[in-house]
């Protein structure tokens, strides 16, 4: 009987133990899991942050071009001004020509 007993005593001790031990990997199991879920969180959102960089990067590189292109314009537009003020000078000769033109023809 008594060997009985502390042969239900170490069972009960290694129950015990075997609980602890499935409370601490249950533990363990819900972190790597939680850990895991931040793994794939963490890369989706890199994913995304690096889509939204390529994209960004390639409407700056578009911006860049239309600067450089508008830069061109800028030397023409500037030209284009010295003949409208030249031709505004002119503008009121131009009109009393076409008027007598227009007076005789």
């Amino acid at each position: 009987r008594n060997a009985m007993r502390r042969a239900q005593d170490k069972l009960e001790a290694k129950q015990k133990a075997l609980r602890d031990a499935n409370a601490d990997l249950k533990r363990v199991e819900d972190l790597v899991a939680n850990l895991n879920k931040q793994f794939t969180d963490s890369n989706d959102e890199k994913e995304t942050l690096t889509k939204t960089a390529e994209e960004l990067k390639t409407k700056l590189d578009r911006a860049g071009k239309l600067v450089n292109g508008l830069a061109g314009e800028k030397i023409r537009w500037e030209a284009s001004l010295g003949r409208f003020d030249e031709q505004q000078e002119a503008l009121v000769g131009d009109c009393i020509i076409s008027a007598a033109f227009l007076s005789y023809a």
